[in-house]
């Protein structure tokens, strides 16, 4: 037996009082998971906006020292772990 959003959403108004309780909790659920994405998207989003520049400032650190060649390439090593994890 398939479901249909029409016959769930016609039992929850007139059937079960355990299936829209039920309804409601996914309703919850989705809201929870949609707003993790929402915010998972937004850290990802503030760490591309924060490499960019690391990568440029290590493209044009070629006359630099080697220590400060050195920090920012972990510096830049530390944004993209965060990313990845």
């Amino acid at each position: 037996m398939t479901f249909t959003y029409v016959s769930i959403h016609g039992l929850c108004l007139h059937g079960s009082s355990r299936i829209n309780h039920g309804m409601k909790m996914i309703r919850f659920i989705l809201r929870a998971i949609r707003s993790e994405l929402t915010n998972n998207l937004a850290k990802l989003s503030e760490l591309d906006d924060r490499i960019l520049p690391e990568k440029k400032k290590l493209e044009e650190a070629e006359g630099l020292d080697e220590f400060t060649q050195r920090r920012l390439a972990e510096r830049l090593q530390n944004l993209q772990d965060e990313r990845g994890a």
